[in-house]
Order: C-alpha cells, then sequence, then structure tokens
C-alpha cells in the first residue's frame, strides 16, 4: 500500500509501520507488514488487529496521548508476533513505527521473510542476520557431526580389518617358522648323522635362535590382536602361585645369566593360591621379567617381590636396576608398538607389544598395573589383583 505520510522514502526503507485516525481505523501500512499479518486491511480498527502489551493497556484516544513517542510493545491477535516501536502523532493520525521480535529462524523462514525485507538501520535487520549465521553454523556443524561419524565407522572397520589381517597373517608365519626351529634343532642335535662342519652347527644355533626371536615377535602381534577383537577368553581355575612364579624365574635364568643377572625371589607369608588364568598369569610374568632382564646392564639384579596389600589384593612387583626410563616417556608405556628407547633401539629389540598385552592381561583379571621408573636406578611395575582371586 502506497503511503502519503511524510518522509515516504524512510517509512518504505523501515517497512514495519501503519498508521490510524481519530476513529482508530487503519489508513496506512507499510508492504512488509503485509507479509507478517495478511488480515491487515485500510480501515480496519486497530483494536481488532493489535493488542498493547506494554503498557498493557487498552486502544484509546486518551492512552495513546499517554504513551506518544515511548516504547511501546504491541502484539498481532491473529499470528501472536510481537513489535516492539512507537507511536508519533502526524497531524490528526498516529503512527507506529518498530520491528518484530522473533526468537527463532523457523518462525522467519515461515514467514517467508528474507534479508531484503529489512533496511540496514532496523535493529532487526542485525537480529535476522544473526540468526540466519545460527541457522547456517548448525547445519555446518551438522553436517560435520554426520562427517566425523562416518569416519570414526571408517575407523572401526578399517581397525577390524586390521586385527583380522594380523590374526590371520600371524597364523600363516608361525607354521613355516615352527618348521625352520624344528629342523634348525635338528640338525642341531645331529639326529641323522653327525656333521663334519662344525661351523654348520653354529649355523643352525644361528637359525634357530633367530626362528624362536621371529616367533616371539609373531606371537606377540597374534596375543595383541586376539586382546583388542575381545577373542581371548580367560580359563579361570586354582593353582599355586608360588610355584608358577619359581617356573617363571627359571625359564628367564638362561637369559639371566649370559649377562650375570641375578633373580631374587621374595615372597610374604598367606599367600598360597589364587583363582585366574595360569597361562595367562604366566605371559604376565614372563612378560615383566624379560623386560626387566633386557633392560638390566650386566651383573644387574631383577627381584620379584608378592606380598598382600592391607585390602587383601595380591600385588606382584617386578624390579629391576636397569637404564630406567623418563617420566615424560612413562604416560605411552603400555601402548602397542611403543617401544621408548627409541635410541637404543638396535641393542633392545623387540616388537613393542609386550606390556600392552601385559596390561591388558592384567586388566583382564579385573586388576591394574603401574611403573615407577627413574634414569640409570632402575623400574619397578607393580601389579594389583583384586582381593577375590586371593584364596
Amino acid at each position: 500500500m502506497k503511503t502519503s505520510i511524510e518522509s515516504s522514502t524512510l517509512l518504505e526503507a523501515i517497512g514495519f509501520y501503519f498508521a490510524f485516525g481519530k476513529d482508530l481505523s487503519i489508513t496506512e501500512f507499510g508492504g512488509n507488514l503485509e507479509k507478517i499479518i495478511p488480515e491487515i486491511q485500510i480501515g480496519t480498527n486497530v483494536k481488532d488487529i493489535f493488542l498493547l502489551e506494554r503498557p498493557n493497556i487498552k486502544w484509546s484516544l486518551e492512552g495513546i496521548d499517554f504513551i506518544l513517542k515511548k516504547p511501546i510493545s504491541i502484539r498481532s491477535i491473529c499470528g501472536k508476533i510481537l513489535f516492539n516501536g512507537a507511536l508519533y502523532p502526524n497531524h490528526d493520525r498516529h503512527l507506529f513505527v518498530g520491528y518484530p521480535v522473533l526468537t527463532n529462524i523457523n518462525e522467519i523462514s515461515d514467514l517467508n521473510l528474507t534479508m531484503t525485507d529489512f533496511a540496514p538501520s532496523n535493529p532487526f535487520h542485525f537480529y535476522f542476520g544473526t540468526l540466519q549465521a545460527k541457522d547456517a553454523l548448525l547445519q555446518d556443524l551438522g553436517e560435520m557431526t554426520k562427517t566425523l561419524e562416518n569416519a570414526t565407522m571408517e575407523a572401526q572397520k578399517a581397525n577390524m580389518a586390521k586385527t583380522s589381517f594380523l590374526a590371520t597373517m600371524s597364523h600363516e608365519l608361525r607354521t613355516p617358522l615352527n618348521t625352520i626351529i624344528g629342523f634348525s634343532e635338528l640338525i642341531t642335535n645331529q639326529i641323522n648323522g653327525p656333521i663334519g662342519n662344525s661351523d654348520y652347527i653354529s649355523y643352525a644355533n644361528d637359525i634357530n635362535s633367530a626362528g624362536h626371536n621371529l616367533l616371539s615377535v609373531v606371537n606377540d602381534v597374534l596375543n595383541a590382536a586376539k586382546l583388542e577383537s575381545g577373542k581371548i577368553e580367560l580359563k579361570e581355575t586354582e593353582f599355586e602361585l608360588i610355584s608358577l612364579l619359581n617356573s617363571c624365574a627359571k625359564k628367564i635364568n638362561t637369559s639371566a645369566a649370559e649377562k650375570s643377572i641375578t633373580i631374587d625371589l621374595e615372597f610374604a607369608q598367606g599367600i598360597s593360591q589364587i583363582y585366574a588364568d595360569p597361562d595367562q598369569v604366566k605371559r604376565i610374568i614372563n612378560n615383566l621379567l624379560s623386560n626387566a632382564v633386557k633392560f638390566t646392564p650386566n651383573k644387574g639384579t631383577v627381584v620379584i617381590n608378592c606380598y598382600l596389600s592391607p585390602e587383601k589384593q595380591l600385588i606382584i612387583e617386578v624390579s629391576d636396576n636397569g637404564i630406567g626410563i623418563e617420566s615424560k616417556n612413562l604416560k605411552e608405556i603400555f601402548e602397542p608398538f611403543k617401544q621408548v628407547q627409541k635410541v637404543l633401539t638396535r641393542d633392545y629389540e623387540g616388537s613393542g607389544l609386550g606390556l600392552y598385552i601385559t596390561k591388558s592381561l592384567v586388566v583382564l583379571h579385573g586388576g591394574e598395573i603401574a611403573i615407577d621408573s627413574h634414569v640409570d636406578k632402575g623400574t619397578k611395575i607393580t601389579t594389583t589383583f583384586p582381593s577375590y582371586r586371593v584364596i
């Protein structure tokens, strides 16, 4: 509706306005207002279109005189849309100029409004722009979330595929390795008769040793893959813990003797049988002892200390006076494929899976594992098993 009110260009730019006479009938209104309130018509009484909400009074000439040029709020009766603005006198008419207060982007979309419906000087222009930006941001966040979810699913699939591949390859590698180890032992022991050149026996020993080392790495990879996929189940039973620890110490004695390392066992009173998986507990202790001997210099000492805590938890400590670990590296010591002593890798070979497997098996038993280490002073790894496992 074309307006004849002075400063019409400004009013058209504002968009949201209407004028009414002394009889309260509407004489003019802005085009944008018609988009929001289709019921508005020339000649319609303002009381039939809007409610005065602030101040909360009824439309009247006396009331209008009271609120002229003051901030007011009016609400449309049909659409329930709130407008903030002010009334201004204009000869024998009154002019309302304001802007709608909309609370969310859906309201704006439902009214088919766009940014071009608002003048740059209108405060709602900026409010509307903020809402549009928020809506765009939420849309972007939704798309990002969906992308991350898809990426997570793909990563999980890739991880499962990796675990399956490692398990399959480990089995494939173990078969020929067992053959290599078996035949090298036959040659070393000269089962089919004496070997003329003693160098061949030395070579067979080297083949056998290398085969055992490679088999150990393959077994570590296989065990890690099984643990990661949750395929290792505990076969729990009651067994003598001290006998198991003595057996583990005896097994490591050969490697320890090559470096003149002393293995000491210290057992507290009151420890006899425990309820656990003996094969997996043996693997835990063997891994800890193997690590301790590996990183302990010649003529060093490795100690196994076994006792009960005041809460009757089973504590097994394996300590050494070896090279130790820097404190900054302790947090990643139990992570897979990590060997902290990177500079010394050639001197201390290994898969980097031993302590990861050890921790996983301890946790599988409901226990905890902790490490205390100091460079050039040694390392102590403490495994704690819950009290219900002590018989």
